[in-house]
């Protein structure tokens, strides 16, 4: 076991402007016992020093000693959640996924059940979308298919999520029709076919995945340790879908980041050729059907979920969605 749970009756978080509390709780106050909490049960001498809202939770980093300790990352959930992450993090750490490995996940320290709080080393380095348009980014890349590659080999177990995706779809459907009423024609007809391609048989035995491995998900130090952060959708998938969801999220980073899908496009190569150098050839038809679902999964999350009003972005969205069906490689920058 990797660290201490904190029993106790579980309390339930409330949604303020500043991000999770207890109820009836001043800010100030419940950092203060979180602070109290983790330097009891995890780790001696901690003390916050900065916080965050992140959707439904709330992050706060803490620093071990002094200013020049380890940091640790405490992530407080609205539900139990967290554990779950927490033994996933820890089958993963105790299968070799941790140093001198250059393949690991962050070090779970410990989840405080009372506050629902997963805590957890702070990833070193930078994150690998930080190298898209650096020198050597494609050796970057080529570590993160191989970070792939090493997860899809460890033998770990998980929840099957071989119907996560056909499900995902169902539900952007209704809410992306709404969003975007124009493009109804499109959007059926590709999530009809999305769902047509998921249903049937699979291309090679679950793995374990992510679920939502991107460039700003893994990490890579300057000792070339890749940690990955993240694993709330950690589970089993197919492996050509991890791999489908990672090169279209860095697609996706570099056109909003340079205006462009074909600044990652060597990226992008070396990532898959790495991965298949290492694991063997994967489904084109495969590939472009979880590239293309990953494509809606996007535009409904940039619409939907974050309401940004990017309305501009649907029709190349929906267009590479197609190309991917197509099984075309080269994406389209416009509609």
């Amino acid at each position: 076991m990797i660290g201490n749970a904190q029993t106790g009756v579980a309390v339930k978080p409330v949604l303020l402007d500043k991000g999770w509390l207890p109820p009836n709780a001043a800010q100030g106050d419940m950092l203060a016992q979180l602070e109290d909490a983790v330097s009891r049960e995890v780790s001696a001498d901690c003390r916050a020093i900065g916080f965050r809202s992140k959707f439904h939770k709330l992050l706060v980093e803490f620093v071990q000693g002094d200013s020049s300790g380890a940091s640790l990352i405490a992530k407080v959930y609205e539900n139990d959640r967290g554990k779950a992450v927490f033994e996933w993090q820890s089958q993963l750490w105790e299968a070799g996924f941790r140093p001198p490995s250059a393949y690991t996940v962050v070090r779970p320290a410990g989840y405080l059940r009372q506050y629902r709080t997963l805590v957890q080393e702070k990833a070193p380095g930078r994150a690998v979308a930080d190298f898209l348009f650096a020198q050597g980014g494609e050796q970057v890349f080529g570590g993160a298919a191989r970070w792939v590659a090493a997860l899809q080999a460890s033998g770990v177990t998980g929840e099957s999520r071989a119907t996560q995706w056909r499900e995902m779809m169902k539900r952007f459907r209704g809410e992306l029709l709404e969003a975007l009423p124009t493009s109804t024609a499109d959007i059926e007809a590709l999530v009809s076919e999305i769902i047509k391609g998921l249903e049937g048989s699979l291309a090679g035995p679950l793995v374990p995945a992510h679920g939502d491995l991107h460039p700003k998900n893994l990490f890579v130090a300057e000792d070339g340790r890749y940690s990955a952060i993240d694993l709330d959708t950690f589970g089993l998938q197919e492996p050509v879908a991890e791999v489908a969801y990672f090169l279209t999220q860095t697609a996706i980073i570099g056109y909003f980041r340079g205006g462009s899908f074909s600044n990652t496009a060597s990226c992008r190569a070396r990532f898959l050729q790495t991965y298949e150098e290492a694991r063997g050839p994967l489904s084109r038809e495969r590939l472009g059907l979880y590239s293309a679902a990953s494509f809606l999964q996007s535009l409904h999350y940039e619409i939907c979920v974050l309401r940004n009003r990017k309305w501009d972005i649907s029709q190349p969205w929906l267009s590479n969605s197609k190309r991917c069906l197509r099984g075309e490689i080269e994406l389209a920058e416009g509609g």
